[in-house]
Parts: C-alpha cells; sequence; structure tokens
C-alpha cells in the first residue's frame, strides 16, 4: 500500500535517524515531488546533506578557470551528494530535482570512434546544457581540449562545483554563443582549431562553419601565428623542385594550421628551378621557403632546415617521401605529452618498417644505444629544435674527412643530444618512402657506399667518432663497438645477399679482414679485460652467424 505523504516524511526521517542517509534522501526527494511540506523538506536537505559540501562545491568551481565563466552565486543548479558519484540535481530556478548525475555514465561511456582518431586535436560541441545527457562528451574531455557552446551557461557551469568532475572540467572551455566561439579563436590564432564537431545538429553545421572559415583565415600572412608551432616539416631539398611539388599536394590540404609548419630549405642553383618558383609562390602562410642561391653541403643544408623552423620540433623528410598525415594526430600527442623528449625516430613503409614497438629511454648511455647505428635515413627523424640549435652542430664539419661523419651526420647529432634528453622509437607510420621499384633500379648496381671497401672505411670512421664521443667512457665504447660490429657485419651480408658477391670466398675473405681490424683496435679504448672479452666474443659471434648465412 502506498504511503501517504505524511507517512512518507515520517519514514524519511526515521532513514535518517537510523543513519540510512541514501534511503531518507530518496523518500525526501520524493515527498518534495509530491509538493507536500516543499518548503520545510528542502531546508532540511540543505541542511543534512548540503551544509557539510558547500565549500568543496564552491572551492571545486573557482578552480575551474576557463572560457566565460558565470559567479558562483549566478549558478542556477546544485548538487545534493546521493551514493559515491551521484547526486541529485537541483534547479533553483525552477524549483524542481531533475533527477540523478552519475558519474558513472561518464566512466563508462563509449568513445565514438570518430573521436578515437583524435589523438591530440581539440573537439567542438553545441550542446544544450545538461552534462547528464553528455556523458560521452564529458569523457572526452578526458582525453583532449572541448570548448563547448552551450544555451544556458548558469545551468551548464554549474556542473563545474562536482568535485569528480575536475579532471575533466580542466579540459572544457564554455562559449555563451557562436559569436563568442569565433570571436575567440580568431583573436587567439596561436590556439590550436579543434578538429571534430558535435552535438546538436544545426549546431554542428555551425561550428564547422565557423572553424572552416577560421582554418581559411590561418593561411593567410594576416591569420599566421608562430608563437604556438608544435611541429615544423622540415624539407631539405637539392636541383629536385618537381619532387617538392608533389610533396605540396599531400601536405597542404592538412587541416592544421597554428601547430604545423612546412619549411623547405633550397640548395642548388641549376635544375628544376622553374618548379622551385613555383613551390615559393604557394599561398599559404605555413609555408617558409628559402632559396640559399648557391650550393651547399648536403649537412649544411639539413641544419639550415632546422635553423629556418619555428617549431618545438622539427620533422625531417626528404623531397622525395610523404608524410603519412594521417598519423600527425598521433605523433603530436606523443611530443605535447612527452616534453623531455629531444630526438624521435618514426616507423616508415620501407627503411624503418621493422620497429614494430615502442622504446622509450632516458637520457644518456641508454638513449644514446637506443639510436645508435640505426640512423641511415634521415627521413621521419624528429629533433626538438631548441636542442639542435644550442649544440651549433656546424662544429662537427671538423670531421669532414671521416666517412661516417660524411655518410651520416645525423647519427653523431642522435648522440650528441642523446646526453640532452630522452629519445623514443615509435611503431605508427610517418613517412612513406618514394616507390620501392626505384629501389630496384638503384641496388642493380651497387652503391659506392655499399661495398665491402666502403663498409670497412665506414666502421674505421664509426672507431673515430666512439674515441671522440665516449672520451674515456670504457663502457660506452663497449656497447659502441657492440653496435657498430653488429651493424658492419650485418651490411657486409646484404651486400653479398644483393648479389654483388661472385664468389663466396670473397665475402669470407672480407668477414675475416674486419676480425682482424676489430681486434687490433680493441685495446685501444681503455676497456678493462673482462670488457675486452665481451667485445671479441661478441665479435666471434657475429662472425660466426655471417659465415652460417652464407654457407661457408
Amino acid at each position: 500500500m502506498a504511503l501517504s505523504e505524511q507517512e512518507l516524511l515520517e519514514y524519511a526521517c526515521e532513514q535518517f535517524e537510523n543513519g540510512r542517509y541514501d534511503a531518507a534522501l530518496e523518500a525526501f526527494i520524493l515527498a518534495y515531488t509530491k509538493e507536500y511540506e516543499q518548503e520545510w523538506v528542502l531546508e532540511n536537505v540543505y541542511n543534512c546533506y548540503m551544509a557539510g559540501n558547500e565549500a568543496e562545491f564552491q572551492k571545486n568551481y573557482e578552480l575551474w578557470n576557463t572560457g566565460e565563466k558565470p559567479a558562483y552565486e549566478e549558478l542556477t543548479l546544485d548538487f545534493v551528494p546521493y551514493r559515491e558519484g551521484e547526486y541529485y540535481v537541483y534547479d533553483k530556478k525552477i524549483q524542481s530535482f531533475r533527477g540523478i548525475f552519475s558519474m558513472d555514465s561518464v566512466k563508462n561511456a563509449v568513445r565514438q570512434e570518430d573521436f578515437q582518431w583524435l589523438e591530440f586535436s581539440a573537439l567542438a560541441a553545441a550542446i544544450d546544457w545538461d552534462w547528464s545527457n553528455l556523458p560521452g562528451i564529458l569523457k572526452e574531455a578526458g582525453f583532449h581540449r572541448v570548448y563547448a557552446v552551450c544555451q544556458d551557461m548558469n545551468r551548464c557551469a554549474s556542473y563545474f562545483k562536482i568535485p569528480e568532475l575536475a579532471e575533466y572540467a580542466g579540459n572544457i572551455m564554455l562559449f555563451s554563443s557562436m559569436e563568442a566561439f569565433q570571436h575567440y579563436f580568431h583573436e587567439h590564432t596561436s590556439v590550436y582549431l579543434p578538429k571534430i564537431c558535435t552535438g546538436m545538429e544545426d549546431g554542428k553545421k555551425t561550428l564547422l562553419e565557423i572553424l572552416n572559415k577560421e582554418h581559411e583565415y590561418r593561411l593567410t600572412p594576416e591569420g599566421r601565428n608562430t608563437d604556438n608551432v608544435l611541429l615544423t616539416i622540415a624539407i631539405p631539398t637539392y636541383h629536385r623542385g618537381n619532387l617538392v611539388l608533389e610533396r605540396m599536394k599531400n601536405l597542404l590540404p592538412m587541416s592544421y594550421d597554428a601547430e604545423i609548419e612546412i619549411a623547405v630549405s633550397k640548395n642548388g642553383t641549376e635544375l628544376y628551378q622553374e618548379e622551385y618558383r613555383q613551390v615559393s609562390q604557394i599561398a599559404d602562410a605555413r609555408m617558409v621557403y628559402y632559396d640559399h642561391e648557391r650550393a651547399l653541403w648536403p649537412t649544411e643544408n639539413w641544419r639550415y632546415a632546422v635553423e629556418m623552423s619555428h617549431g618545438k620540433y622539427v620533422l625531417f623528410v626528404s623531397d622525395e617521401d610523404d608524410v603519412v598525415t594521417e598519423s600527425l594526430e598521433h605523433y603530436l600527442k606523443v611530443l605535447n605529452e612527452h616534453p623531455e623528449l629531444n630526438v624521435v625516430r618514426a616507423k616508415t613503409v620501407l627503411q624503418y618498417c621493422h620497429i614494430s614497438s615502442r622504446s622509450y629511454k632516458k637520457k644518456g648511455l641508454d638513449a644514446f644505444l637506443n639510436f645508435f647505428m640505426w640512423q641511415n635515413y634521415l627521413s621521419g627523424l624528429i629533433v626538438r629544435r631548441e636542442d639542435f640549435i644550442e649544440e651549433n652542430f656546424a662544429h662537427l664539419d671538423k670531421f669532414s674527412d671521416n666517412v661516417f661523419y660524411k655518410n651520416y651526420p645525423h647519427e653523431w647529432w642522435c648522440a650528441v643530444l642523446s646526453r640532452k634528453g630522452d629519445n623514443l622509437v615509435e611503431p605508427k607510420i610517418l613517412i612513406w618512402e618514394r616507390n620501392q621499384d626505384d629501389y630496384k633500379d638503384e641496388l642493380a648496381s651497387l652503391p659506392n657506399y655499399s661495398t665491402y671497401e666502403a663498409r670497412m672505411q665506414q666502421f674505421d670512421g664509426i672507431v673515430g667518432f666512439l674515441h671522440w664521443f665516449m672520451d674515456g667512457d670504457a663502457e660506452g665504447a663497449m656497447f659502441g663497438l657492440e653496435s657498430a660490429i653488429y651493424k658492419t657485419v650485418y651490411y657486409m651480408g646484404l651486400t653479398r645477399k644483393m648479389g654483388h658477391d661472385s664468389e663466396r670466398e670473397h665475402f669470407e675473405e672480407w668477414v675475416e679482414r674486419f676480425s682482424i681490424k676489430v681486434k687490433n683496435m680493441v685495446d685501444d679504448f681503455g676497456m678493462n679485460e673482462e670488457q675486452k672479452a665481451a667485445v671479441l666474443e661478441f665479435l666471434e659471434e657475429q662472425c660466426f652467424n655471417a659465415r652460417e648465412k652464407a654457407g661457408i
């Protein structure tokens, strides 16, 4: 039998006195909705459930400091603690309870597929005001920035009193109108534009129109802002203006603006000059183009590509390779979340297709070994610009006679940078190299840097590098030598495998010569007997494996 209003109220008081506060609150609110002794019921609910929590609600709200923010006294909704993470919502404006807000609805919300690819960029939402009906958007604020245009600021902002919402609220910025939303992004051109719109259909359409308009504005000189560029895509180029034009077809349609830059550093004055002129005339303010009007050493041009950039990080890309632009969301997130990184090696379709898992190493020897002898290809290498500039790598040109430096200066850069910051090998493809068929033609005749003799000369250069870089660090030299031994033997085996060895004995002869070379120089690094023994044992193992693979 249903209780009368008076019996319901008596039941509520009895439950409260017996410490069954959840049941008591349910009964109090039911009595209120039946319009029985509403003033008395509401006063008691506030005294019994709100009085001890009001200071925390206000403190939490004051900590939220983003977007348009009504004064605390203007907020329309109050939240009565019910169960853990659950609150009855009371609307002071209409003097009515609006149901229950539950944090479980946020935590258990299933992320939309469209949102999941959005690893870095912000989300724009057109909403009414009721976050109870928007748990998915709240959950997204746990991953990235959310810019919300709401129809009722006083109700919408009220939710940010709730302590459990603090981790989400800090990533939410509210606007009272579409005009305010557009004005913010038009005036703050260094703030990254959201990439996805959601919420009410008419509002989504308007948001998308605004964002497209602001993006176009940011591609003009007037709208360009380089204060907050996170990543520069740097393209050092030599006599291949035709290829640079092809790269632009891939890069210019990107929806990024303030977070991205494209820097072209032109080397040479002879070939494809008309195509270079066309690149220089591209009307896109994200482009930074510099013509040195002379011939440069490749290493010099690579350095210029960094120096002319504005990004916190610089991604090297050959003028013959494309950036997989869909992967930029991931890499921008990685760089933004790990400011301690100063070098990243991204996976590529061909040269670094073997990367299958993440390898994060702290600065020092671990970071050095994570990269050493693996940077044979420049595309996909990301460096922190400030560290790169501070090192003034031009001073390494004194090693121009070193074959290892001449062919792989970026190995030296990565080694030096490993002392200043952490580094990362990342398994998401970022670079699509030129067509594999092009490599087949190149490999038909052995490149001069891939002969057995060239590999031996490169090893000599590596030894010279280790003496300079390790400067008496015997342990570091030991690990560095092992990396160099492995890579040299591997490349010698690759030369034979590619069919450039007319006789098996020829390969065996070079392996033996390499073994003797290592044994003769291992004493020069000041290693103790245990360390030398480890290097020589590693040498014998690698040479044995190479002969076995060759069937010798």
